[in-house]
């Protein structure tokens, strides 16, 4: 359990010990925290994603020149390897890219739904004992 479920728990246990109401500004402070908690981990990832490729790119770029430049063909050799081996990493950064965006964001929405059944599992315990008074 990360610090993000930790952190749910308690609020939603406290709010519990009200007989079920969840208070709007919890009820905020936790949507603010799912939020905050995948906007950081997004920010990574474009940190990441960039950073990498840049680097791709630049391995396509500079063995493209090379392959230009050289004249042996070992030295050519080389060279297609390494613009080759650029132009999949790119690929590849774009597909890892993707796929953790998309984990995040079904993740994000997850913790929402949870977040909302809370709410409702507790508007619905309260409507159960004010029934029965």
């Amino acid at each position: 359990m990360d610090n993000l479920e930790k952190k749910l728990t308690e609020l939603l246990s406290h709010e519990s010990d009200l007989a079920g109401r969840v208070d709007q500004a919890a009820r905020k402070e936790m949507t603010q925290m799912v939020f905050e908690k995948f906007e950081l981990d997004m920010f990574k990832v474009k940190v990441v994603f960039w950073i990498f490729l840049a680097v791709s790119t630049a391995m396509m770029v500079g063995g493209m020149i090379f392959l230009t430049q050289e004249k042996g063909v070992r030295g050519m050799l080389f060279a297609a390897v390494i613009a080759l081996i650029g132009y999949n990493s790119t690929i590849l950064m774009k597909l890892w890219y993707w796929v953790v965006s998309t984990k995040l964001s079904i993740l994000k929405e997850l913790k929402q739904m949870q977040l909302q059944m809370a709410e409702l599992a507790g508007k619905e315990s309260s409507s159960h004992s004010s029934s029965q008074n």
